[in-house]
């Protein structure tokens, strides 16, 4: 703010402040003094001011300026709270010349946005402008960075990206696990074969020997041989399936392994493996026998369909200006409102129709050093701020370079969530647990949706055919299940639950360090929705995943047929829900999209419209 040492130099309209009276808008200049317009209720507080209070106890804010614009529209100020909170305060710092003190910082950050939820905004603010580059930050003091200016607020932001003197081939982005001498035709052939084999032997009447020398694959397909003792043929449809990954790794799984567990931690080994049969392996595994294909003709229906959608999904041309819709939905867990917690997650949903970033991050509840809504918010403000930089470029990216995005502005992400735990620990982390996010992001193009993700947060296709995950657990148990492929001698233990792909990753020497990435690109086809979720979805909403697979079908074929921005906000919602009807034990955030029923241009009420 400047001083008024001319009051000639005031113009009206001009927002003029007073320590004690706030914010007030010139009217007309006279002889006198100048009039005053107040916003709000004018009592007690001057309507006209002396030329000499003007000039020695009232401040003139910049025109256009953060103060002034709170004054004209205090509800634009709060939304960037909301949407930008750095930007806040660096607009608020170069109306204060630059700099301040910390607890000055506080008072006008107060006065602008409110007392709601202040105490955690601020402390927010404060720990991410320790980590921006347009700051300087200590315990008692804020100011602006030489040579930043209101633009590097208001403009576009570069995001940091590779460029001609700093290549990073996609080769570079570590991938969840090496490649195996299989491909996706060859694990469809054998589980067709292993399929009508089965059925086969149900057809006669027969049940299954489940041990491997019965149930072993030849140059002339799957001999099956035949117990003596009866058994449920839903029974065999887990066991033949167990047989068929087994083949697949080419290793034999210890006993520990549960098999309602082996959609989740296989891709790791085995990535080549199709979504759409990983998606009928989910109920072939499910510990419900009620849940799984009832015998060998079931498995054979549900896997020929499957594969004729994967079929289809390879063959048909893309479609670059497809237009998809998306909706979405957040809550805290009903089981956790009433302890009191927070909600840790975060989403984004960015872009138009045609060319979208999508997010979901949840964070980790464990830390010292920060916490799980602190990691998750960074990492959706750093994708956000990368995005914003890169957007129009990124329109016309292929499938390299839009895994090259996605892994850098993930790296940067992981980044941006170590300093800040670095910073929040006192630059010391050896007593303390930093924080933490599982984030799965994808780009869309048209159709086509490229995604990566860390943790165990959930992406499905879900559609006529069922369901199809996209994404898997990054665990201990991920590896172990990779190690016993190898053919090493594994244990299996609760332990084996903590997540090793999140972001607040640091390596042994203590830098940050981005782990492997899953990554997956995928053809939406009409009629199918893709749901990003977080676990509190996939892990509370029913007893094990199958049956929330069965609650995603139900719910897709009841309230997802619009195809329409309505629809996916509805079908969002009433996921969300599904998750609380469960055990509403965790965070859950839903985000949904799929291909507009209507033709080019946004659907109303449609969040890529905006």
């Amino acid at each position: 703010m400047d001083s008024i040492a001319a009051v000639d130099s005031l113009r009206p309209g001009d927002v003029v402040h007073h320590p004690a009276f706030g914010f007030a808008t010139v009217a007309q200049i006279d002889d006198r003094g100048a009039e005053l317009r107040w916003s709000r209720d004018p009592t007690g507080s001057p309507t006209h001011v002396s030329r000499h209070a003007l000039s020695s106890t009232w401040r003139r804010c910049r025109p256009g300026g953060i103060l002034a614009r709170h004054s004209a529209d205090p509800e634009s100020v709060r939304r960037l709270a909301g949407d930008d909170p750095v930007a806040l305060l660096g607009l608020l710092l170069v109306e204060l010349s630059g700099q301040g003190g910390v607890d000055d910082l506080r008072e006008w950050a107060q006065t602008l946005i409110g007392e709601t939820n202040f105490a955690g905004w601020w402390g927010a603010v404060l720990v991410l402008a320790g980590v921006d580059g347009r700051f300087l930050v200590d315990l008692q003091h804020v100011a602006l960075a030489p040579g930043v200016t209101e633009r590097d607020f208001t403009e576009p932001v570069a995001a940091s990206v590779p460029t001609d003197d700093e290549p990073i081939e996609l080769d570079n982005i570590p991938l969840a696990a090496p490649r195996r001498d299989i491909d996706a035709p060859r694990l469809w052939t054998d589980a067709h074969a292993l399929a009508h084999a089965l059925a086969a032997l149900h057809a006669r009447g027969a049940t299954l020997l489940r041990n491997r020398e019965a149930c072993t694959l030849g140059p002339s397909g799957w001999r099956l041989q035949a117990d003596a003792e009866p058994a449920p043929p839903q029974v065999d449809v887990t066991w033949a399936c167990r047989r068929l990954i087994e083949v697949a790794l080419g290793a034999d799984l210890p006993a520990v392994i549960p098999d309602h567990e082996l959609v989740d931690l296989v891709p790791a080994a085995l990535p080549v493996m199709p979504p759409e049969l990983l998606g009928v392996l989910r109920y072939a595994f499910a510990r419900s026998p009620s849940l799984r294909p009832a015998d060998g003709l079931a498995l054979t229906n549900a896997l020929a369909v499957a594969h004729a959608v994967a079929r289809t999904r390879e063959e048909l041309p893309p479609m670059a200006h497809a237009q998809l819709v998306a909706g979405f939905d957040t809550h805290i867990g009903t089981f956790k409102a009433l302890a009191g917690q927070t909600n840790q997650d975060s989403f984004l949903v960015l872009g138009d129709p045609e060319h979208a970033l999508v997010m979901v991050a949840d964070g980790i509840s464990t830390a010292t050093a920060g916490s799980g809504d602190l990691a998750s918010s960074l990492a959706a403000r750093t994708l956000r701020l990368q995005w914003t930089g890169h957007h129009e470029e990124l329109r016309r990216a292929g499938p390299a370079e839009s895994f090259r995005f996605l892994g850098q502005a993930l790296d940067r992400a992981n980044r941006v969530v170590c300093e800040a735990a670095v910073r929040l620990a006192g630059g010391d982390l050896a007593r303390h647990v930093p924080m933490g996010t599982t984030i799965i992001a994808a780009l869309t193009h048209g159709d086509t949706v490229h995604l990566a993700a860390l943790g165990d947060s959930r992406a499905w296709v879900v559609g006529r055919h069922g369901v199809a995950p996209l994404s898997w657990d990054q665990n201990l148990n991920a590896l172990r299940l990779r190690q016993a492929a190898s053919g090493a001698k594994i244990s299996w233990d609760d332990r084996g639950y903590a997540l090793i792909g999140y972001l607040g990753h640091f390596d042994e020497m203590g830098d940050p360090a981005l782990p492997a990435l899953v990554t997956r690109t995928v053809r939406l086809l009409p009629g199918e929705w893709l749901i990003l979720a977080s676990d509190g979805v996939s892990d509370h909403a029913a007893e094990e995943e199958a049956a929330v697979y069965r609650i995603l079908e139900t719910l897709v074929a009841e309230h997802g047929q619009a195809y329409d921005a309505r629809a996916a906000m509805r079908l969002a919602r009433r996921i969300v829900l599904a998750a609380n009807d469960g055990t509403g034990g965790d965070n859950a955030t839903v985000l949904t999209l799929t291909l507009s029923a209507k033709g080019p241009g946004p659907a109303e009420g449609d969040p890529l419209a905006d």
